[in-house]
C-alpha cells in the first residue's frame, strides 16, 4: 500500500506500521492517524504529513468530512427537489460507506446535514453505522442547495472544542469546496466522503491554513 504524495511517499505494512511511522503517529497525532487509517483501507492519501515534522508544542488539527448525499430517486415527479428520497442504490450505499468509516476509526463529534430528505436520510444511515445518535444530527439550512461559500460559512462557525465534524450536503457546492481544499479532488460522486485534516486549532482558519492530509472514498471505489 502506498501512502503519501510525490514529495513524501512511504509504504505501510499490512499488519503493523514500521517503527518510524509509529514514532510519527505519536508525534503528529491525528494527521498521521488519518493517513494510517486510510492506508489500511487501501485508500490514497493526498498531501500526507511529513514523518520528519518536528514536534510543535500545542500543535492541533481539525478533521472535516464532506459527504455528498447517497443516490436519490426521481420516481415521484410530483415531489419537490427537497423532498426527494433515496433510491434503492442510495439505501445500500450509505450504510456501506458508514461501515467503511467505522472500520477506519472515524468518529465525528458532530454531524450536520442539509434539510433535504435525501441528505438527512444519508446522514442518519451513516450515524447508525458510526454509533452516533440520530437525534444529535443538526440540520443547517445553509447546506441546501449547496453553495460552496455558504458551506464554508458553516464550517468556519463551528465550535472550537470540536475536532472532527461531518457535513452531509449536495453538489455542486461540496465538489467545488473539496477542490478548493485539494486540487486533486475534482468531483464527489453520490455518497462520496472527502476527509480533510487541517493543520490548525481553529475552524475559522479552514481554507486559509495548510492542508495536512486529504482522503477521498466513494461506493464504487475498489
Amino acid at each position: 500500500m502506498v501512502l503519501g504524495n510525490a514529495d513524501n511517499c512511504f509504504k505501510c505494512a499490512e499488519e503493523r506500521p514500521p517503527a518510524g511511522i509509529r514514532r510519527a503517529l505519536r508525534r503528529d497525532g491525528r494527521a498521521t492517524a488519518l493517513c494510517l487509517r486510510a492506508s489500511a483501507a487501501g485508500l490514497t492519501v493526498r498531501n500526507a504529513p511529513r514523518i520528519d515534522r518536528p514536534t510543535v508544542a500545542g500543535w492541533d488539527m481539525k478533521s472535516l468530512l464532506l459527504v455528498r448525499h447517497a443516490k436519490s430517486s426521481w420516481d415521484e415527479q410530483a415531489l419537490s427537489d427537497k423532498d426527494r428520497p433515496l433510491a434503492q442504490r442510495g439505501k445500500r450505499d450509505a450504510p456501506r460507506m458508514g461501515k467503511r468509516l467505522r472500520e477506519r476509526g472515524v468518529q465525528p463529534q458532530l454531524i450536520v446535514s442539509s434539510p433535504a430528505r435525501r441528505a438527512l436520510a444519508t446522514a442518519q444511515s451513516l450515524a447508525r453505522q458510526l454509533g452516533y445518535a440520530k437525534e444529535r444530527i443538526e440540520v443547517d439550512e445553509r447546506l441546501y442547495p449547496g453553495d460552496a461559500d455558504r458551506v464554508l460559512q458553516v464550517i468556519r462557525a463551528l465550535q472550537e472544542h470540536l475536532t472532527c465534524v461531518m457535513l452531509v450536503g449536495h453538489n455542486p457546492g461540496l465538489s467545488e469546496l473539496a477542490h478548493r481544499f485539494s486540487r486533486e479532488i475534482t468531483d464527489l460522486p453520490t455518497c462520496a466522503v472527502a476527509e480533510f485534516g487541517f493543520d490548525t486549532a481553529s475552524w475559522s482558519d479552514i481554507g486559509r491554513r495548510s492542508l495536512a492530509a486529504a482522503v477521498l472514498d466513494y461506493p464504487k471505489k475498489a
